[in-house]
């Protein structure tokens, strides 16, 4: 929760500082990956590689380019479910 919180901050100050529109899609996803990172911290979907001191490193626009759509990224909860579009 921390990082989705980090990230919620960072987005809104680069938002706050910009004319572009609110980028609600990127966000997200970022937020349903961030998410699924706790899950798979603890276990629940066997997930092994990055370290939490680097999903700390991570900047908004890191997080922006790793992410698919908010569909993408829910489909990592249900990893044995076919979403089909």
């Amino acid at each position: 929760m921390e990082f989705a919180a980090r990230v919620l901050r960072d987005v809104q100050n680069q938002w706050l500082l910009s004319e572009a529109a609110f980028p609600h899609t990127a966000v997200t996803a970022v937020i349903l990956r961030i998410f699924a990172f706790d899950f798979h911290a603890t276990g629940f979907l066997g997930y092994r590689g990055v370290t939490q001191r680097e999903l700390a490193a991570r900047s908004v626009d890191d997080w922006v380019a790793i992410v698919g759509s908010p569909l993408d990224e829910c489909a990592a909860f249900l990893p044995f479910l076919v979403l089909q579009r």
